[in-house]
């Protein structure tokens, strides 16, 4: 089993026990009623010896096709989060690491990402019309089908462009009497 197999598999065990899912819950709820100190609260729990207090820790985290709509998950870690389908319109992921999260089809519209770590992230379909994105790493994520419509890149790494992109279909060859 390779190391990132044994550090997801570990992180999706922590969320699945019942401690982990009462936090789950609980972090849900405290997300809902905007009050990050209640957040803090609910994980503490699964706070690791180590880690530091300053930062959120919701690694591996399950929060698929959630409404998380104007959120405040500045300096979270989120690295391995399921967030597939959630709505994370106009939320606050400022500084936070989403490294290799899954956003499929998620909606990230109007969404500040200013500094995030998003190296080798899942945002194929993403929705991230108006998004922030100054100085955010996108090292590795794939934007496949992403729409990008009034991104704020700022000094991002897009100006690079070292983010995966499938290139698009070679245009249909032509068909009819002229084709011959």
């Amino acid at each position: 089993m390779s190391h990132d197999t044994a550090f997801e598999n570990a992180l999706h065990m922590r969320w699945s026990t019942p401690r982990g899912q009462a936090a789950r819950q609980q972090a849900l709820e405290a997300l809902r009623a905007r009050r990050r100190a209640l957040l803090r609260g609910a994980l503490e729990p699964l706070r690791r010896r180590g880690v530091p207090t300053d930062r959120l820790d919701l690694r591996g985290i399950d929060l698929s096709r959630e409404d998380l709509r104007g959120v405040d998950l500045s300096r979270v870690d989120l690295e391995g989060a399921d967030l597939r389908g959630a709505d994370l319109g106009g939320a606050v992921l400022s500084g936070s690491c989403l490294r290799g999260a899954r956003l499929r089809a998620a909606r990230l519209n109007a969404t500040n990402l200013e500094g995030a770590d998003l190296r080798g992230a899942d945002l194929v379909g993403a929705d991230l019309t108006l998004a922030e994105l100054a100085g955010a790493s996108l090292d590795g994520a794939d934007l496949e089908g992403a729409q990008l419509d009034g991104v704020a890149w700022g000094a991002s790494a897009a100006e690079d462009d070292r983010w995966t992109r499938t290139p698009p279909p070679p245009p249909a060859p032509p068909r009819g009497p002229a084709a011959r």
